[in-house]
C-alpha cells in the first residue's frame, strides 16, 4: 500500500491558475487518499466550488480506464492548460503522456506504507519517494525514468536521445528537457 499526503498550501497555489482543471484518482484500493483535505485546502486558498472543475476517474494510470472515463470530459480539457492531478505518480505520468499540450502538476505526495504494493497496470512507475518534484519535472520522474535514477540533471552520456546504459531506452532526462520545451 501507499500513502499519499497533499502538497503544503504554497506549493498547490504555486500551480493553480484560472484555467486549472483538477482530476482525482478514485481507483486504486491501495492508496490511502485524503481526498476531504483536498477540498479543504483548495476552499482555503479560495478556490470555491463553482470554480472547479472536477474529473473523478478510475485508475488514471490504466489508459484503457482513463480514455474511456475521459469520452464524457473531452471539452473540459480542450480549453483549460494546466491539470493538478490527485492522484500518486504513476497517475500523474499517465495523464502527461496522454495530454502531451498541457502543464500537469501533481496535488499529492506519494509515501511507502509496508505491506504488498500490488501491480500498476501501466508502463509507469512511481519510486514513492514521499517528496514529488514532477511539477519541477514536466511531470516525468527522473528517479523511474533515468537508468541511474539522476536527480540533478542529465549525465552528459546519452547518445542520439537513447541511454548510455541501455541503447535501446530513450534517456529519461532528454525527455523530461523535451517536455518542458514543449510548454514554454
Amino acid at each position: 500500500m501507499f500513502n499519499l499526503t497533499l502538497k503544503s498550501d504554497n506549493e498547490l497555489l504555486s500551480m493553480l491558475t484560472p484555467d486549472t482543471i483538477f482530476v482525482v484518482c478514485m481507483g486504486c484500493d491501495e492508496v490511502i487518499f485524503p481526498e476531504i483535505d483536498g477540498v479543504a485546502a483548495l476552499r482555503r486558498m479560495g478556490v470555491s466550488r463553482a470554480d472547479l472543475t472536477v474529473v473523478d476517474t478510475f485508475y488514471v494510470c490504466n489508459l484503457d480506464y482513463f480514455e474511456v472515463a475521459m469520452q464524457s470530459h473531452k471539452g473540459q480539457f480542450a480549453s483549460n492548460g494546466r491539470i493538478l492531478v490527485f492522484s500518486c505518480g504513476a497517475g500523474v505520468q499517465q495523464l502527461t503522456s496522454y495530454f502531451a499540450d498541457k502543464e500537469v502538476f501533481p496535488a499529492c505526495n506519494t509515501h511507502l506504507l509496508p505491506g504488498f504494493q500490488g501491480v500498476t497496470p501501466s508502463e509507469f512507475d512511481c519510486a514513492l519517494c514521499g517528496d514529488c518534484h514532477l511539477n519541477y519535472t514536466g511531470a516525468i520522474c527522473p528517479i523511474t525514468s533515468c537508468a541511474k535514477s539522476l536527480l540533478g540533471g542529465a549525465c552528459g552520456g546519452a547518445k542520439n536521445g537513447f541511454c548510455e546504459i541501455d541503447s535501446e531506452t530513450e534517456c529519461g532526462w532528454e525527455r523530461i528537457y523535451k517536455r518542458i520545451n514543449i510548454q514554454n
